[in-house]
This record gives C-alpha cells, structure tokens and sequence, in this order.
C-alpha cells in the first residue's frame, strides 16, 4: 500500500513527541511493506531529529514553493514584513488565522499535484489544520485524522472548517480512552479509534538501589510555560534545596522559548540554585539521561499522552505528576509506579520529598514502573496501526466497487 504522513508544520530538526512518532511509524510502516512518504510544510531545510529511513522521501511544500514559485521573494519583502508584524500585534488568535490563511493560498494546488503523482492509498494526517488542506483538495483516498493532544484542548483552537474536516475523515485516532469518550461528543457518528503511542522497551533499567554522591531529578520536555510549566517545579525544587544537598535537577529538552527561559533562569538565580538546576537541551541520547537519574517529575498542564513519561517509566524511574493532567493517569497508577498530586507547588514538593527521602520506595516504584510500560511495547501497537490501515482500505475500496 502507498501511505502518506501528511504534517503540514515544521518538522525538520525538531526533537519533539509528535516528530518522534511520525518517524518511528513512517519507518515501521515501509518494514512492514508499505511504500511509505512524507509531505510537511517547513520552514527550514535540513533532516529529521529522529532517524528515519533513507527511503522514506520528505516533500516540503514551502520550499517547493520557494524554488517554483518564487514566494521566497515575497516573504523577503518590506511589504510582506510591515503586514505579518501589523498582524501579529492583533493577537495570537488573528495571527494565527492570517498565518493560516496565507499558507492555503499556495499549499492547495501544490499538494493537489503532488497527492496526484503519488496516488495514495491512504493519507494520515498528523493535525487539524493539515486535515483541513487534505478535505479542502478532495482527497479521493480515506484520511486518518490523528489527535496527538488532549480534544479539549484542540477543539478550543479549531475553526469550523478544521472541525467539518476532521468529521469528513475515514477515521480519527485519539490517544486514550479518555479521549475517545471526549471526542464522541463532538463528532457523534464519526468512526474513533483509540490506539496509543510506542514507548519502546528498556533493555536496561535505572540502578536506584546505588548509593551515590549525587542524586538526580529530571524531567524531558521543550520549554513552554503554558503547558509543559516547567517554573512549576524549579519552585518546587526550591523549597526542598536547602535540606537535600545531596540532590539537583536537571530539564532536558529544546530551549527555543526563549522569553520563557529568561523567566526561568532568572527563578533559578533568585533562588541561588545555578549549581544545582541546569538546562541540558536536547539529546540523540535520551536513554542514557533516564538510566543516570532517580526520579522523574512531570509538571504539565495537559498532554496528549506523554511520551517522555513513558519511556522514563519504562526505564525503571518513578515518576511525579499532576492528576489533573490529561492522559498521565492513564501511565501513572497512583502509589504503584509514582505518585499523583493535586494542582500546587505545596503538593508537588510534598510528593518529591517523600520520594527523595525514601530510597525504598523509590526501588519499589521504579520496578512496578518498567512492568506497567509493557503493554505499549511496539509489537502491539504497530499491529494494531497495521490491522487498521489495511481494513480502512478493504473498507474503502469495497465501499467503491459497490457504487
């Protein structure tokens, strides 16, 4: 079968959730005989964070346009400058909108041509605004819309046509069975499927039995404040600091905010602690962070699912987060393989305390933590991808011999 990943962002050097998974299924999916490619809208050029097979082609619509089309030009111009900064100033949500609007001009034709040559035998769309630009063209093929984050969250941002997009698809994926149930409000007669995402198995796991000179908190996720809120647990941290010496925490992840960094380093300096909480950035390495740490805290707002939970869990860490998060619940069972806590910086220290003083528990969390991942090992969900694909084709192409 053909199969298109359609991710109408940027994508290129990205170290992200969402990028992660697009290359691991694109490189699964050609494993598994499928001609596999991608179409992304990206701003810059240059090759995935994650590996992804030599293959697998990446069609960039804007750079395309940029060489063809002559838009490079355009957005060079003074013109072009004055209008997106009058905008801008607007607000996010009016941006937003212009931005979009601007991209459809000369994304539609482009992926109209490119949808042609290619001919799919499925699209599967890695957002709401790229559903919109397949259901714009007509696409003649089933699209599987994906929802990699909390529905409530999406559909705040989603314009109408983005929503009639999504209830067009052959089919649209959710996360959790939470989800499910969430998204079956919206679109009552839509056909939502839940399957979650691969958290690769640990060969090894963390050696919290070891006693050590230094002791280690982390957490691995881009700097953003309003979801990610990693302030959250500098603070946190803060009111433990003095009677802990012997711990320090570290944030791993792409540092690109870079207002929101400013904040943050500045927290870490009001509270004298720039020997004892760093910014890592990114890694091609992330399991080595997992397996040299002790005890990993999650302070998002809402997640889609939370892959660097996961993969931190099923390397035998015990993990900290709020029970208010969406998805986390569905990783974290409360007393077995971390700990649940209620909305505040009080709750969250109380919660890294127990467990910072406790060595025990931690060794007993940690084991529980690396069991509980094994149901997302990628033997089951890439069956399970696979199973689907190929029955929403059957589906689609008997559905065609009948009429």
């Amino acid at each position: 079968m053909k199969i298109i990943m359609a991710y109408l962002e940027n994508f290129s050097g990205l170290s992200g959730g969402l990028e992660k998974i697009l290359c691991e299924f694109s490189n699964e999916m050609e494993q598994r005989g499928h001609e596999v490619s991608i179409v992304t809208y990206d701003e810059r050029t240059g090759k995935p964070f994650y590996l992804l097979k030599e293959d697998i082609h990446i069609f960039n619509i804007r750079q395309y346009a940029y060489d063809n089309l002559g838009i490079r030009n355009h957005d060079r111009s003074m013109f072009f400058k004055i209008q997106r900064e009058s905008i801008r100033i607007l607000g996010k949500n009016i941006y937003r909108q212009w931005k979009a609007d601007y991209k459809s001009r000369f994304i539609s034709d482009i992926l109209n041509e490119y949808i042609q040559t290619i001919s799919p035998d499925i699209v599967i769309s890695y957002n709401q605004s790229t559903t919109y630009e397949l259901d714009k063209i007509g696409v003649k093929c089933p699209i599987i819309s994906m929802f990699h984050n909390d529905p409530d969250i999406l559909l705040q941002k989603m314009t109408k046509k983005e929503k009639r997009a999504i209830q067009n698809s052959e089919v649209i994926q959710v996360l959790t069975e939470d989800f499910k149930i969430k998204l079956q409000k919206y679109f009552l007669n839509s056909n939502i499927v839940c399957i979650p995402n691969v958290i690769i198995p640990s060969s090894n796991t963390a050696d919290l039995s070891k006693e050590k000179k230094q002791y280690k908190i982390i957490d691995v996720a881009r700097i953003n404040k309003e979801q990610k809120r990693q302030h959250l647990l500098i603070e946190a941290f803060a009111k433990l600091a003095k009677n802990n010496p012997q711990w320090i925490l570290e944030f791993w992840g792409d540092t690109g905010n870079a207002n929101y960094m400013n904040q943050l380093r500045n927290r870490v300096s009001y509270h004298d602690l720039e020997n004892r909480i760093f910014f890592k950035g990114t890694t091609k390495d992330i399991q080595s962070v997992y397996l040299n740490a002790d005890l990993f805290c999650f302070p998002s707002k809402y997640e889609g699912f939370g892959l660097s939970l996961g993969e931190a869990l099923s390397a035998g860490l015990p993990a900290i987060a709020f029970k208010s998060c969406s998805a986390v619940k569905d990783l974290i069972n409360n007393g077995l393989n971390g700990i649940l806590v209620d909305d505040g910086i009080d709750h969250l220290a109380d919660a890294l305390q127990e467990l910072m003083l406790s060595r025990e528990k931690r060794i007993k969390m940690g084991y529980h933590a690396h069991l509980s991942m094994e149901k997302y090992e990628p033997h089951n969900i890439w069956d399970r991808w696979n199973h689907l694909v190929i029955n929403i084709f059957n589906e689609f192409k008997n559905r065609g011999q009948e009429t």
